[in-house]
């Protein structure tokens, strides 16, 4: 239930992995790794006082490396021992929805960032937005690197090895994250329902997942394996994903944009 007409409505953007379809006239297709003045730099940069002598040997208790992360004194984790699929511009989504609302809007928020892997996000968001941010993820090893990486940052951010499916803090947080996590949840129905709950009235979440697109607008596919990645799970549908969030106190649903990923072709996702 929405509760009384007088309540703050909360806003979801989805960015779908489907066809390249725009959805919002803010949003596009370009794989841009910088914008304009003050836009979000879509690379992970950290400035370190630490010389590169100091730092190398850090960085290689942590390999390999899944995510480039560059550095003021010319370090960069593409040159260490890493591994595929490996993203040198991991902050791109973080940058597609601030074009989408306005970096304006993200200042000075009490975020959760679910699936945060090793907190580019979160401590982007922390650094240079003054938020509040809470970083959660399954792997123990991707906390361990948030940890220590928002350390050589000197930011203060929350980091937690938690489970996202169940994870819920009721009303506590404006904005939430949830990019390329919903389709690993075994419990793909109780992560958005934790989600949508742990809203603020008037909060924004933004999910970019896989969905599926059968015959009925109900029907999902198990995608376990699929394309050799064992951590995959569940497509749902489009209609699916809005409606249990609009049941959960979440209706104002907005589709930011669909893109297709190559490997799906033909399977319906």
């Amino acid at each position: 239930m929405t509760g009384p007409a007088t309540a703050r409505r909360r806003e979801i953007g989805l960015l779908i992995q489907r066809k390249a379809r725009l959805f919002s006239p803010v949003l596009n297709a370009r794989r841009m790794t910088k914008g304009p003045p003050g836009m979000i730099n879509a690379k992970f940069h950290i400035d370190t006082d630490l010389s590169r002598a100091e730092l190398l040997p850090q960085l290689r208790k942590f390999e390999p490396w899944r995510i480039g992360i560059t550095f003021s004194n010319g370090l960069d984790t593409a040159e260490l021992e890493t591994i595929q699929p490996f993203s040198d511009i991991p902050v791109n989504k973080l940058r597609m929805i601030a074009e989408h609302c306005g970096e304006e809007t993200l200042h000075n928020l009490r975020v959760l960032d679910v699936g945060a892997n090793i907190g580019y996000n979160t401590i982007t968001l922390a650094r240079d937005f003054g938020c509040t941010v809470t970083g959660i993820d399954f792997n123990p090893s991707n906390v361990a690197k948030a940890r220590w990486l928002a350390g050589v940052c000197g930011v203060e951010t929350e980091f937690e090895v938690a489970d996202a499916n169940t994870y819920c803090k009721p009303g506590e947080f404006d904005l939430i994250l949830h990019l390329g996590t919903l389709y690993h949840l075994a419990d793909p129905v109780g992560g958005l329902k934790s989600a949508a709950r742990s809203l603020k009235p008037g909060g924004r979440i933004y999910i970019e997942t896989t969905t599926y697109r059968g015959g009925d607008e109900y029907a999902c596919r198990y995608m376990h394996g699929f394309g050799k990645d064992y951590t995959n799970l569940w497509a749902l549908s489009e209609t699916v994903v809005i409606e249990i969030l609009e049941q959960y106190g979440a209706p104002a649903v907005k589709m930011m944009r669909e893109f297709q990923m190559k490997h799906f072709d033909g399977t319906g996702m």
